[in-house]
């Protein structure tokens, strides 16, 4: 596409994607995200050179449980600066309840969840369908997966032994604190005694390889407050309770439209003393797979 259009920056390439003008839809968007591209298609969008106006959200699929039964989506725009209008909101179930779309910029509303509309444990789906429009542009829709998962299964969810970190909020992502916790009853619970003051990055994450990296393809990742969007998370002289993170496999975006992290390598391990080699990763070996 770049050598026909040298001209296709990122931001109409994300355009495009969102659109569906580039891929053919392979499955859910749970296990397949955007779809296959489609090479044909994607030169024909780029030579065509109409580069539609997309709204895109954060997360990009919603995943609920026992425990997490309220998202907060957030919109962006692409090509960036553009505006749109949310026309309609359609929860797409009876136990899904959606707030008014926010005035303010940028766009955003919230998903909850009701169990209690549904007849018992198990595993239920729906799609929350957006309709948007662009000025002088015709009516279009975004779809978010939504799932909700009730029941002992939760319960038996298990992502391997897990590190959870407090990473500098400087350029060097250094690891100051770290926690080896593993899965109780599908949760991992986690605790930092004698935190300083300050801001930090919270992430957490399986090393399978046991190379001293969390996060890396293939391996559990967690960041928050969105796997993906991480965002400081200031400490003071009081305790910091109740955060939540939510840890899975797919791999950590840099946007809402779920792009790859360009050059992310994941997050390194508190090191040991310093030694002539820089200290070698404090972990424990991961023995069950």
């Amino acid at each position: 596409m770049k050598a026909e259009v040298p001209t296709l920056t990122p931001a109409g390439f994300q355009s495009f994607l969102v659109n569906g003008d580039l891929t053919d839809d392979v499955g859910p968007a749970f296990e397949y995200g955007a779809g296959q591209i489609n090479a044909l298609a994607a030169m024909d969008a780029a030579l065509d050179g109409n580069f539609p106006i997309t709204l895109g959200s954060s997360p990009t699929a919603i995943q609920f449980n026992a425990a997490v039964l309220s998202e907060q989506l957030v919109f962006s725009t692409y090509p960036e600066g553009e505006s749109v209008t949310i026309t309609d909101v359609d929860p797409g179930a009876p136990w899904l309840d959606v707030s008014e779309p926010s005035d303010a910029r940028p766009l955003s509303l919230t998903v909850t969840a009701d169990p209690t509309q549904l007849g018992g444990d198990g595993r239920y789906m729906a799609t929350l369908v957006i309709t948007y429009q662009a000025d002088g542009a015709p009516a279009a829709t975004l779809m978010i997966p939504v799932s909700l998962s009730l029941g002992s299964s939760s319960d038996e969810r298990n992502a391997g032994r897990h590190y959870v970190l407090l990473v500098s909020a400087d350029d060097e992502r250094d690891t100051l604190e770290q926690a080896v916790v593993s899965a109780s009853r599908g949760r991992y619970e986690f605790a930092f005694d004698e935190v300083e003051a300050g801001e930090y990055f919270l992430v957490a994450g399986s090393d399978m390889d046991n190379n001293g990296l969390i996060c890396e393809n293939g391996e559990a990742c967690a960041e928050y407050p969105v796997n993906g969007l991480p965002e400081k998370i200031v400490i003071g002289e009081e305790p910091v309770g109740g955060v939540r993170l939510s840890t899975s496999f797919r791999r950590p975006t840099i946007t809402s439209l779920g792009l790859p992290r360009v050059g992310f390598e994941g997050y390194r391990l508190k090191s040991g003393p310093k030694s002539k080699t820089g200290g070698e990763p404090i972990r424990n070996v991961e023995s069950t797979r």
